[in-house]
């Protein structure tokens, strides 16, 4: 339906009379204010109530309307049952070049939510590692290496692709994080001194 919205022309006038003077009361004042009539033709997708409250239709906005990272992830459904599933990737960097890295846990700061279906996992080396002798990483997310197995990562030259434990193939992919984890390295015998990787981690969410 087609509304059409008018404004009335309107004039007011405002008196304001000065306190009184020996003399009376000072000359009123006024104020003049115009309001020019106009119509403005409104479509289907919005109405406008008697107070001026603009409402948007259900599905009348959409991606040519919006600003480019408007959006947040939190206000994005999300599909995680039968139909056209959402493929994420989690990105994280450890740096042991900037970094403690000395042998315990590192915490590589980004987390996995529940329910998170790990597909496949890889590290890009943007330094290579250096350690202090036989020295191991691993990486996990609730359940040790389950990102990455350990090994001795000195050996990784920069710009190599590195596949973790979930490799893509359907009996290496992690079934189902309990409940929402950070992604941490474990770093085994000895100190890495050195090195910097990002990590990747793709995922999908189940029931």
């Amino acid at each position: 339906m087609i509304k059409v919205i008018h404004i009335i022309a309107a004039i007011m006038l405002v008196t304001t009379v000065a306190s009184a003077t020996p003399h009376g009361f000072n000359e009123p004042q006024h104020t003049r204010m115009n309001l020019i009539e106009t119509k403005a033709t409104l479509s289907g997708d919005a109405t406008v109530t008697a107070a001026g409250v603009l409402t948007l239709s259900a599905n009348s906005v959409d991606s040519a309307e919006l600003t480019a990272g408007s959006v947040d992830e939190s206000h994005i459904a999300v599909q995680s049952s039968d139909g056209k599933n959402i493929v994420r990737v989690v990105r994280a960097n450890l740096d042991c070049t900037a970094s403690d890295c000395s042998a315990g846990t590192v915490s590589m700061v980004q987390t996995l939510p529940a329910k998170a279906l790990i597909k496949k996992a890889w590290y890009y080396v943007e330094e290579q590692f250096v350690d202090g002798g036989a020295g191991t990483l691993a990486i996990h997310c609730e359940d040790a290496g389950n990102i990455l197995a350990a090994a001795d990562a000195t050996a990784d030259l920069v710009g190599a692709s590195v596949d973790g434990a979930p490799d893509g193939a359907g009996a290496n992919m992690v079934a189902g994080i309990a409940a929402e984890c950070t992604i941490t390295a474990t770093i085994a015998t000895a100190e890495q001194t050195a090195g910097i990787l990002t990590l990747y981690v793709e995922y999908m969410l189940i029931d």
